[in-house]
């Protein structure tokens, strides 16, 4: 991997769409299933100062010569801002308070100053730049090789690199805070330090952060937060062309769609990962070919570790990398980490996200399955997505309850459906059961948006006690079979005010479903 000193090659990679055409790829025609929950064995520290949700993205640095040696790149967004350095067990070995920093990305073999070096990129959002600075493989220390403030499109948002498989040449891409437009820079050398210069302008359309790069099939992935995940030529002569690898909507993605990386294989094996911020969970695709759809998984709670709510930033890595990674790396960022002062990473091992599904069990097998809540408010005039606790009252307060029963084939017959959501203090009332309409967006839903709620009830609790899932049963029939479905939840007559903890908790509503494999 160089940077250039001259004039770049203008040599295009093809895409599978002609300029001012979108196409629908396959993994767009594929169904949801219900997710994989895996288990991180690993959390960074925080940052020494700062609050709240502000570590979202990272990348990792794999040292080839001595793999547990590797390192985790990580940004803080937010006050003074900065990046970080974490070894695999999650210790902080490095925080540079150095702005905003908004997406952080790593690329080894770099030549510069007449060495080979690896290089870290980054866009800081404070001064609207993007930044540099090199790795030490033995210290793990950043030293900044920016040959100037390098000016960008503003305000900037995301951040990737990429290194061009027909010339070698190094480029970065930024994306726009408010906007939907994305800028290509050549990197290239000066005096010793990192310099660029603008080579592209694309307009992806509306708000844009995360992006990564395939250096070799020169391709530019990028996340169109409320709409698609999208596939670009990624050379600068590229153009405008795209295809639309997954919509937001169609089962898979839920907005905003964040954080992407890619892993590499053998002949061009690989994934490509996507953070699906809105129902906490992770999208894995193929890398290969039309980035076919694999399995969406979630990162469950294990030991001290938290579990992840409200994903952002994702990186992977796919070698062995020693211990509980001799699989692979996968990063995820935990916007909620539970007895921390600041969002953190996750650290989950990479082979138990992409190994294969276990076969289907016979036809005639009885199969319990628990399928978890997806996406949760209550209604009232206000909008409450992302509330830990939810209400319910026989009047004015209804909860909403998604779930995806695509883990329940179509063929299957269902032969019970509990209802288990989880009551945090006791309440004297009681709630029921009824289907609703499930044309709804957590973050936005309110009562006077809210789709319409069955009146027939299908089924009505005991009382609500402390701490306890109060449960109950309801008709088969409410369980749609091979797909997401909303269940609304209201207080029986006389209920002046229930609560149930959210998804956003540890104790979100869950639905037992038992069905015998057809």
């Amino acid at each position: 991997m160089r940077l250039t000193r001259g004039t770049v090659l203008g040599t295009v990679v093809a895409v599978a769409a002609t300029a001012g055409v979108v196409a629908v790829g396959a993994a767009g025609g594929s169904a949801a299933a219900t997710a994989r929950t895996v288990l991180p064995v690993a959390e960074t520290q925080v940052f020494p100062s700062g609050s709240g949700d502000i570590a979202d993205d990272s990348a990792i640095w794999v040292d080839a010569s001595d793999p547990a040696n590797s390192v985790v790149l990580a940004d803080n967004k937010a006050g003074s801002g900065g990046v970080a350095t974490y070894d695999l067990a999650g210790r902080l070995l490095q925080y540079l308070p150095v702005g905003q920093v908004g997406n952080i990305d790593v690329r080894d073999g770099v030549l510069l100053g007449g060495g080979s070096v690896a290089l870290v990129g980054a866009n800081n959002r404070t001064t609207n730049t993007i930044m540099f600075w090199t790795l030490d493989r033995v210290t793990h220390a950043l030293t900044p090789v920016s040959a100037r403030a390098i000016t960008t499109l503003t305000p900037n948002y995301g951040f990737c690199l990429y290194r061009s498989p027909v010339t070698g040449t190094s480029y970065a891409f930024v994306t726009q805070s408010g906007g939907g437009l994305l800028e290509q820079y050549e990197l290239f050398e000066t005096a010793g330090a990192v310099d660029a210069r603008l080579v592209r302008s694309l307009a992806v359309g509306s708000q844009s952060e995360g992006c990564v790069a395939d250096d070799e099939r020169g391709l530019l992935y990028v996340g169109e937060e409320d709409v698609a995940l999208w596939r670009y030529g990624a050379e600068p002569g590229a153009g405008a062309a795209r295809v639309a690898v997954d919509t937001v909507g169609a089962g898979r993605l839920v907005a905003d769609i964040e954080g992407l990386t890619l892993t590499y294989g053998p002949g061009g094996a690989g994934h490509l990962v996507v953070s699906s911020q809105g129902d906490s969970t992770v999208a894995v695709y193929e890398r290969g070919g039309d980035n076919a759809y694999v399995r969406s998984v979630t990162v469950g709670a294990s030991g001290t570790v938290d579990k992840v709510s409200s994903t952002d930033g994702v990186a992977a890595y796919a070698g062995d990398l020693g211990g509980a990674f001799t699989g692979g790396l996968l990063v995820v960022h935990d916007a909620s980490n539970t007895g921390g002062t600041m969002s953190n990473l996750k650290y989950v091992p990479l082979d138990a996200v992409t190994a294969a599904d276990p076969p289907p069990p016979p036809p005639g097998t009885s199969v319990s399955v628990t399928l978890p809540v997806v996406a949760d408010t209550y209604l009232d005039a206000s909008t409450h997505g992302g509330s830990t606790t939810l209400r319910v009252s026989a009047t004015t307060l209804t909860t909403l309850l998604r779930f995806d029963a695509t883990a329940v084939p179509a063929t299957a017959t269902v032969t019970s459906a509990v209802l288990e959501p989880y009551s945090p203090s006791t309440k004297t009332c009681r709630y029921e059961v009824h289907a609703a309409g499930n044309t709804w967006v957590e973050k936005t839903v309110k009562a006077s948006t809210a789709p319409a709620v069955d009146p027939v009830v299908l089924g009505t609790s005991a009382s609500l006690g402390a701490k306890v899932r109060v449960p109950v049963a309801l008709p088969v029939a409410a369980v749609q079979k091979g797909a997401a479905f909303t269940l609304a939840v209201k207080g029986a007559p006389g209920c002046s005010l229930g609560y149930l903890s959210s998804r956003e908790t540890a104790n979100g509503a869950r639905l037992v479903v038992t069905y015998t494999t057809g």
